[in-house]
């Protein structure tokens, strides 16, 4: 007990480099928000986008470079959506956009990745955990709209927005993968 058998070498091998990545990632994220001066909105996008994704599932790029690069620019691209004025939301447009976007998201998760099946008990297990933080999220930007936090629902908005196209890009990613 407590030492390291030499067949499971591999597996603690990518998971210190899973780790290693991860954090990588999530420097390089907070150094976006912190150059584009919305920290805040950034640590807020990742702490909805994140659960999610992990549960969700969704498009996956084909390298961990390409990742990396997707990741930063959606990253930077949804920094650039959160400057617009939630106009909309404060006319409640935000909450049907709100309401659509979770909908949605919870009846297509998870979307498995063909490198990774999913047999049906974790389809289902997955799928629960994503309805979960999904509900957790909404209940979040209910409770901003109803303090009047627009940009607060906006965030939230925008990150499930992101998910179903993110799910969406996935189903069409494996429907493509299985046709070659």
């Amino acid at each position: 007990m407590g030492r390291f058998e030499e067949e499971d070498r591999p597996i603690y091998q990518f998971g210190l480099e899973m780790l290693l990545l991860n954090i990588f990632n999530i420097s390089t994220a907070t150094f976006i928000g912190l150059g584009m001066g919305q920290p805040l909105e950034c640590f807020m996008f990742l702490a909805l986008f994140i659960p999610l994704r992990c549960h969700a599932g969704g498009y996956h790029a084909g390298n961990p470079i390409c990742c990396y690069f997707l990741s930063n620019a959606v990253i930077v691209l949804i920094l650039f959506l959160m400057r617009t004025p939630p106009v909309l939301v404060e006319r409640g447009a935000g909450l049907f956009l709100l309401i659509l976007s979770s909908g949605l998201a919870a009846i297509m998760a998870p979307v498995e990745n063909l490198n990774k099946p999913l047999d049906e008990v974790e389809k289902r297990v997955y799928g629960i955990r994503t309805r979960a933080v999904l509900a957790v999220e909404v209940f979040i930007g209910l409770l901003f709209y109803a303090t009047g936090y627009f940009q607060g629902v906006w965030i939230v908005t925008i990150t499930i927005a992101l998910m179903v196209i993110t799910e969406i890009l996935g189903l069409l990613q494996n429907t493509y993968s299985r046709s070659h």
